[in-house]
């Protein structure tokens, strides 16, 4: 599946100016991370590590993803609302992974008690690479589906455009015209914003639960802009500051420093060690 710019690669000092111009670009464009030096200030920051060219991808295989979509999302809510399905799935899992086991045993706890919500929320990123036969034929094959914490819709907002500045470097206008509009922060934003709405008051907070080094902030504040553009509140809150101060009340919502909180956006909790209180 040949790339309609190999060509330009071939030019060396092309690609040395390209590549000087989509760095300028994507700091121009917010396409920013904290620095590991200083993980948890924005004092100094630096571009988010990007590809200088777009992938080329068949219009057949994208609008194959796009179809099938939908239906990944409705078959991951089945699936976490099935009891008897993730009790027979995880059987043989939770007797050799604590981890899991502790999760699962918190899900059987909240069913016991029963559910307070009657709207759920999912932020679902499916991730597709191609798979080329021996004639050269691509395929879409799915790697993975995130259902927690999926991240870089922010900077992917950002992200055409600096390939779009990067083609019209290279000589490339008619390629970049191609670019397709892309905007994953205020789509993630709607669907936030939609949970807010059916929650059903207006004093009520979105919840960011964020890690503790936060290099990746930028790509949040996105999806956070967008939400105060819409006159939604938003606070950012970490693990332990909801473990010491937050608090359900009889009915069961959610208050953390007094705030009732409406939808939990989670950006943290999908590895073992951001649960270090129990």
């Amino acid at each position: 599946m040949a790339a309609p710019w190999e060509d330009v690669l071939r030019d060396q000092p092309a690609i040395r100016e390209a590549a000087s111009v989509a760095v300028d670009a994507a700091l121009l464009e917010g396409m920013l991370m904290r620095t590991e030096g200083e993980p948890n200030a924005s004092d100094v920051v630096n571009y988010a590590p990007f590809t200088l060219l777009p992938s080329a991808v068949p219009s057949a295989l994208f609008e194959q993803a796009y179809a099938v979509q939908q239906d990944f999302n409705l078959l991951v809510d089945a699936i976490s609302q099935n009891k008897e399905f993730l009790e027979h799935t995880l059987a043989s899992t939770i007797k050799v992974d604590d981890f899991t086991a502790q999760l699962f045993r918190i899900h059987m706890q909240v069913l016991e008690e029963g559910l307070a919500q009657s709207v759920f929320l999912g932020i679902n990123r499916s991730d597709y690479m191609f798979d080329c036969g021996v004639d050269g034929t691509p395929a879409l094959k799915q790697i993975e589906i995130n259902t927690i914490a999926a991240s870089f819709g922010g900077l992917t907002s950002r992200t055409a455009a600096v390939h779009g500045r990067v083609l019209k470097v290279l000589g490339k206008s008619k390629e970049a015209s191609h670019l397709l509009p892309n905007n994953p922060s205020k789509g993630l934003a709607l669907g936030i914003a939609k949970a807010w709405e059916l929650y059903g008051s207006e004093s009520a907070v979105v919840m960011f639960l964020v890690e503790e080094i936060q290099r990746n902030i930028f790509d949040q504040r996105c999806v956070e802009n967008e939400l105060w553009n819409r006159n939604i509140r938003v606070i950012r809150k970490r693990f332990r500051d909801v473990f010491e101060r937050g608090s359900l009340d009889d009915a069961k919502r959610l208050y953390m420093d007094g705030q009732e909180v409406a939808v939990v956006y989670y950006r943290e909790g999908y590895v073992p060690k951001n649960y270090d209180q129990q």
